[in-house]
């Protein structure tokens, strides 16, 4: 009996630490409109409830993938737009080439956030080691997650 509760207990945890797609009638008001103010030439926007305080929209305009985060109350906390690797300011990629040598770069993304500005966060790997770093324009890093496979 022990063994069952542990298990579901493990199993309700575990489907609340993801994000859960939703649809967009479930999505409040106040983050449809900042939504739709901020970013009215959005395409193909899918939803996800990240936690119970935030909301991400995933999007295309002109044929680029976006994403955008916002508060349950409807404020913008971040974009991400992916780029091409090489779009990658210098100071970015000679951060990235110097604390992970030996590393290839996966993917790349420019981020606004309403805290930090413009960040880059880019995924590295080397065989099974993969890092998602998050680094300044001026190459300052931010953030270093080893991604749990």
């Amino acid at each position: 009996m022990k063994s069952i509760l542990i298990f579901i207990a493990t199993a309700m945890l575990n489907t609340t630490a993801f994000a859960q797609k939703i649809t967009e009638n479930k999505i409040p008001t106040a983050v449809l409109v900042s939504f739709k103010t901020k970013f009215p030439a959005a395409t193909k926007t899918t939803w996800e409830m990240e936690n119970k305080s935030e909301y991400e929209a995933e999007f295309m305009i002109d044929r680029t993938k976006h994403s955008a985060k916002f508060t349950k109350s409807g404020k913008w906390m971040e974009t991400e737009t992916e780029i091409k690797i090489a779009e990658l300011p210098k100071e970015v990629s000679q951060t990235i080439a110097k604390e992970f040598a030996g590393f290839s770069v996966e993917k790349a993304n420019m981020a606004e956030t309403s805290n930090n500005g413009t960040v880059y966060k880019v995924k590295v790997k080397k065989g099974k080691e993969i890092y998602n770093v998050t680094v300044t324009a001026s190459g300052k890093t931010l953030k270093k997650v080893i991604e749990k496979k």
